[in-house]
């Protein structure tokens, strides 16, 4: 008998009235047993709080979110795809009732739910599975404020799975979620990678947007400053004018990013004219 066991049975006999606290224990105890692989014996462990906190009629919501995530997690692990879904998606929906939009028990589940779908390849895809690749991209953004890189790195790679299999390859989401991802790879240092990302997502946006959309101003000039940190002035300096151009078109001369660009064409284009000069 598993020690989680013998303190459930303990607590039945000795204190009755501590039963419906017992859930705690159950759920620990499923927990302990899916990390182990012993999936069959977790789920007759979810199955028994689900029980209990059935009987309480909804008092504990977040709880019983947690056991329907649990009884999924244990599907998944028996390989049981579409008992999987159907359990996330319900621990998916208790969830959103109780806690905020952005929270990491929410992310938790959408997590699951997105690496259920990646692990079947399904075509046929849930309505709202552009919705969870939206949820998902969110929760990379708020691990990406919060420096915590490598989390913000996988939620992004699977929005980024999800949008492609659901949207157009030429959409704007995907490019957006493309430049996110190129962010991170920035501050880890992969500027290769990371410059090679932003102009694959740039191209997107250029053949869906028209080139006065302002938005694309704000893509040229991002890859102008990648060229320029790798020393590639040449190349800085047809984006920084590509951006120029836009603002220049949109925007009055005295607006700021407006003058921005224009001083970014003007430092590269004097950088440029100095190193030739030095070379002669």
């Amino acid at each position: 008998m598993h020690p989680f066991d013998v303190a459930y049975q303990l607590m039945r006999k000795s204190h009755p009235s501590l039963l419906r606290e017992s859930t705690n224990i159950l759920l620990n105890m499923s927990h302990v047993l899916v990390e182990q692989g012993q999936y069959e014996e977790a789920l007759k462990y979810c199955n028994r709080a689900k029980q209990i906190l059935e009987e309480l009629n909804g008092l504990r919501q977040l709880e019983m979110a947690h056991c329907l995530h649990n009884i999924g997690s244990c599907y998944r692990g028996l390989r049981k795809y579409r008992e999987a879904l159907h359990y996330y998606e319900q621990a998916l929906n208790t969830k959103r009732v109780c806690l905020p939009k952005i929270h990491v028990h929410i992310g938790e589940t959408v997590n699951s739910i997105g690496i259920v779908h990646l692990m079947t390849k399904d075509t046929c895809l849930p309505e709202d599975h552009s919705n969870i690749a939206n949820v998902l991209h969110n929760i990379a953004d708020v691990y990406q404020t919060k420096i915590q890189h490598e989390k913000a790195f996988n939620h992004y790679h699977l929005a980024l799975a999800m949008k492609k299999k659901c949207i157009p390859s030429d959409h704007p989401a995907i490019a957006t979620t493309l430049n996110s991802i190129s962010t991170v790879l920035s501050v880890k240092g992969e500027k290769v990678k990371a410059l090679e990302l932003r102009l694959q997502a740039l191209k997107m946006r250029e053949r869906v947007l028209p080139f006065d959309y302002s938005d694309l101003a704000i893509s040229f000039s991002s890859a102008g400053h990648k060229y320029e940190a790798m020393d590639e002035n040449q190349l800085a300096l047809e984006y920084f004018e590509k951006a120029w151009k836009i603002r220049a078109k949109l925007f009055p001369e005295d607006d700021p990013a407006r003058k921005r660009s224009e001083r970014h064409v003007v430092q590269v284009d004097c950088q440029m004219t100095f190193y030739r000069c030095c070379s002669v």
